[in-house]
């Protein structure tokens, strides 16, 4: 078992980094395939249309939202940036249960 001085060092240092984070998107990025309608369109024989999007579950309900081409770049990096965060909550939840051990009863 760690001891109380060294969990609350860890959690001090990990509160640190949660608080310098950057801007960040909580979702999954994927390709979807789709037809423009046009006439004449090469997707009117099955060539369709590539496009990125972002899924994301708030509420018990499920947004996908079209990420153009021009943001790819920096929504994929919000996105690291958030699982990057989620996993220090995480460590950080470990952290404070341990914490409670310490605690006096």
């Amino acid at each position: 078992m760690a001891t109380k001085a060294y969990l609350l060092k860890q959690q001090k240092e990990l509160i640190k980094k949660i608080k310098d984070f950057e801007n960040l998107i909580k979702g999954s990025i994927c390709t979807l395939y789709q037809t423009c309608g046009k006439k004449g369109c090469k997707c009117e024989r099955g060539e369709k249309h590539p496009g990125t999007y972002i899924s994301t579950r708030y509420k018990k309900k499920v947004k996908t939202s079209y990420i153009p081409r021009s943001e790819e770049k920096k929504v994929l990096k919000w996105s690291k940036i958030y699982k990057k965060h989620e996993d220090y909550i995480a460590q950080l939840t470990l952290i404070n249960l341990e914490l409670l051990k310490h605690r006096k009863k």
